[in-house]
């Protein structure tokens, strides 16, 4: 079992599954990968967007709309997912799958 740094934890926010197990988290990130595949490639469809690189712009745009309509501060939580992210692709190198 893998020990969470508190780092991470705070990072997570509340976002990832609360799995100490690199295999069973690679699987959940995996899943919701998934499904922000099929967010992206719908947001790519609209007349605004016509490619996944636009949609993915647009939706970090919405994202900051949702920010500050919640009072919350996105680049905060932008930073978070930077962290997460660089955490999450440190340990799975650390492992063979």
């Amino acid at each position: 079992m893998n020990v969470l740094s508190p780092a991470v934890i705070e990072a997570r926010a509340g976002l990832i599954s609360e799995s100490d197990y690199v295999q069973v988290e690679r699987k959940e990130r995996l899943r919701r990968t998934k499904r922000i595949r099929r967010v992206v490639g719908a947001y790519s469809k609209l007349r605004i967007c016509g490619s996944k690189q636009a949609a993915i712009a647009n939706i970090l745009a919405d994202l900051r709309h949702y920010c500050d309509e919640s009072g919350l501060v996105f680049e905060e939580i932008d930073d978070q997912g930077t962290t997460l992210y660089w955490e999450e692709r440190d340990l799975e190198s650390s492992y063979i799958f």
